[in-house]
């Protein structure tokens, strides 16, 4: 199955049993994380099982196309949009646990993130540090989703790999290191064919709820019919 983005003609998205791939009508640039690179940071929940993987079969996890450098469509715009591939798969060699995710990061200016699934289904993962409480909302492909500004967040695979935009605006900044060496405090787990949420220990008294993504507006169809609304709600207005 092909499926063309539907304002774009830069980029073909290709489906085989729930595996993507993407056809560029230009040379990509991009940008990719490996299990070992999630492994090294420990921003994995299991790193015993992540680690046997690693040595096995090192996988990429996931894959970032910055398509505001090399897309005409996308280029010399005020938002940016980068493509995230993310791979379906377990940091285990035993066929379940952990699933695989972004590394996560929150911003340093005050700026949100909006995300469109453009194909697939997948997770994201918020965390308000300020109230102790994470969020788990389940991106379904074709919807969007705004990012407020003070939530690290993450994204999660589900079942098949997924391809997400992010748009965001320069000078955004990615702090990584809110992260690095601690996780999110849960971590989504494929257990018994059930994907379920894990506590971290290194995050005390952090509540869990599932949040309903009612949003009606389309990322995607913004960015190019109307950026300055895009703009104005990624700097909360």
């Amino acid at each position: 199955m092909v499926r063309k983005n539907l304002n774009v003609k830069g980029f073909k998205v290709k489906e085989k049993n729930g595996r993507l791939s993407l056809q560029f009508d230009s040379k990509p640039v991009f940008w990719e994380r490996f299990v070992s690179d999630l492994v090294r940071d420990k921003v994995v929940l299991d790193l015993d099982s992540a680690k046997k993987l690693s040595k096995a079969n090192n996988k990429v996890v996931y894959t970032v196309y910055n398509l505001w450098k090399f897309v005409d469509d996308y280029k010399n715009k005020s938002v940016l949009c980068d493509l995230t591939l993310l791979k379906y798969g377990i940091f285990s060699l035993e066929g379940k646990g952990e699933l695989f995710g972004t590394y996560g990061h929150v911003h340093e200016k005050r700026y949100g993130e909006f995300y469109k699934a453009i194909k697939n289904d997948c997770f994201l993962v918020l965390v308000d540090h300020r109230v102790r409480k994470s969020y788990i909302v389940e991106l379904q492909e074709g919807k969007s989703f705004l990012v407020r500004h003070n939530l690290m967040h993450k994204l999660v695979a589900k079942d098949k790999d997924c391809l997400v935009a992010g748009f965001t605006l320069p000078k955004t900044g990615h702090n990584y290191e809110v992260v690095k060496g601690r996780g999110f405090p849960f971590h989504l787990f494929k257990l018994d064919g059930e994907i379920v949420p894990v506590a971290n220990p290194k995050y005390k008294n952090y509540k869990i709820e599932v949040k309903r993504n009612n949003l009606k507006l389309d990322a995607e169809k913004l960015f190019f019919k109307n950026i300055r609304k895009i703009v104005n709600l990624l700097k909360g207005f």
